[in-house]
Formats: C-alpha cells, sequence, structure tokens
C-alpha cells in the first residue's frame, strides 16, 4: 500500500528535470536506509525529512539537485561531501548532477544523515558567525517589502556579500520593471536559501 509520504515523494520527484529523477529517487532511499521512521512533509516546495525538526532535503533544480542539511553548519563534514551553501546561516549543501554521483557517495551520504538526526535529537544549533550579522543600510522601499513578506530577518541572516549583492543588483537597474523583476526574484529565492543563479 502506497503511505501519504510515498504518494509525496512520488509526486514531487514527477516534477523534476528527467536527469534529477533518479538521483531524488536514491537520495530519498539513502535516507530512509538511515532512518526508516523519519517523516516526510514540503518545506518551500521541496521534499523535506523530519523528526523532531529537519534532518534534510531534497532541493531539484534546473541543472542540479542538492541534497540539502539545514543544521549543516553544526555538522563535522567528515567526508568533505559539502561543496555548496558555506556562506548560508544553516544550510550545507550537497549539488549532485548525475545519480552515478550519488552512488559513489552512499555510504558516506547515510553518515551524513545519521549525524544529522543526532544533532536534531540533541537539540543542537550551529554558531552564528558575527560576520553574518554584519549591519547594511537597506533602501526604504526593499525593506518595506522585505517586512511585508516576513523575510527581513532572513535577509538579515543572510552572508554580508550576499545581502549587499541582492541590493546592488537591484538598485543598478535602469527600469523601474527590471527592478521590480529582481526584487521579487530575491523575495522568492530567500525562503529557500539560495542566491542568484545559485538555484541553477
Amino acid at each position: 500500500m502506497m503511505t501519504r509520504a510515498n504518494r509525496l515523494l512520488e509526486q514531487e520527484i514527477k516534477k523534476a528535470q528527467p536527469f534529477a529523477r533518479p538521483i531524488c529517487k536514491k537520495l530519498v532511499e539513502i535516507v530512509y536506509r538511515a532512518d526508516p521512521a523519519l517523516e516526510v512533509t514540503t518545506k518551500w516546495g521541496k521534499p523535506t525529512f523530519i523528526k523532531r525538526g529537519m534532518i534534510c532535503a531534497i532541493w531539484p533544480f534546473l541543472r542540479h539537485v542538492s541534497f540539502v542539511f539545514p543544521n549543516g553548519a553544526g555538522m563535522s563534514d567528515s567526508k568533505k561531501l559539502f561543496n555548496h551553501g558555506e556562506d548560508n546561516l544553516n544550510n550545507r549543501m550537497i549539488k549532485f548532477t548525475d545519480a552515478s554521483e550519488v552512488n559513489r557517495s552512499e555510504r558516506d551520504l547515510m553518515l551524513y544523515v545519521r549525524e544529522a538526526i543526532r544533532i536534531d535529537e540533541a537539540g543542537r544549533k550551529p554558531v552564528v558567525r558575527v560576520s553574518q550579522t554584519k549591519k547594511l543600510a537597506i533602501p526604504a522601499n526593499i525593506k518595506k517589502r522585505l517586512v511585508e513578506e516576513k523575510l527581513l530577518d532572513k535577509f538579515n541572516k543572510y552572508p554580508f556579500f550576499k545581502r549587499k549583492g541582492y541590493l546592488q543588483w537591484i538598485g543598478e537597474a535602469r527600469l523601474p520593471e527590471t527592478r521590480e523583476k529582481r526584487l521579487v526574484q530575491m523575495l522568492l529565492e530567500l525562503p529557500m536559501g539560495v542566491y542568484m543563479n545559485d538555484r541553477y
């Protein structure tokens, strides 16, 4: 019998690009081998595995799949697999472009999932680096939108260079509609923890 979790995963994997589907399926298999009792939900529109809190998530994009660890900043990265998101406040990611990459790291990925579970069970949180709280003047119109979308705190927790990059990128657009388009892109990306072209 297909469970609700299986149906949810199947629906989300079907939405992925054809190259990404075998990657997603293999990652799901690895997660459940690490702990068959994990529950699954969607966060920011992506399949996310939870216990007490978020353990890991699978984010399919246009050209890669990110295996995301929401508390990765507090993990040891003992096998040096994290290759993306090192400037994110909490998330650490492993990017894959082919299922063979997952197969080669299968055992290590299972260890990472189990480490994430231990961190979740212990209630440990990553340490926030001082540099990530560096202040930056936000134009009033952008701040207003961030407040309206309840994303101001998320924005302020981004690394300084990313906050500055967003503001410069939006501000340098000549046409109002281009500035609006870039602002909307930022508002969409902030909940996912990605930054401009990171999503590709």
